[in-house]
């Protein structure tokens, strides 16, 4: 059971179904619903859907993975490739945990 391929509006569904808020299915709402159904979290139940017996069980995790998924994609990744040497070397030296002093000579550009 994945959520990374669930587009925005199912998980927005998910969401709401997770939260319990029930509203009636509209037209445009069945493609979400497809998805959650093709992921396996919810399955068809007459005019409505409910959630799989691991959808259930899973339903917290599943949206947490699916909201942090679509948080992430929303920004591009920084393009680190025309950093000078001395920017690598500050950015290796943050990464490695080395303590940084910062001193009156630094400059904000």
């Amino acid at each position: 059971m994945q959520t990374t391929d669930l587009s925005e509006s199912a998980v927005a569904q998910l969401r709401f179904r997770v939260k319990g808020w029930r509203f009636p299915i509209r037209e445009r709402d069945l493609p979400a619903y497809r998805e959650l159904v093709a992921a396996g979290i919810m399955e068809p139940d007459g005019e409505d859907f409910r959630f799989t017996e691991e959808g259930w069980a899973r339903r917290e995790e599943l949206l947490r993975e699916a909201e942090e998924r679509i948080e992430r994609e929303r920004f591009e990744p920084p393009d680190a490739s025309s950093l000078s040497e001395s920017a690598r070397e500050l950015v290796r030296r943050i990464l490695a945990g080395t303590d940084i002093e910062v001193t009156p000579e630094w400059h904000v550009l």
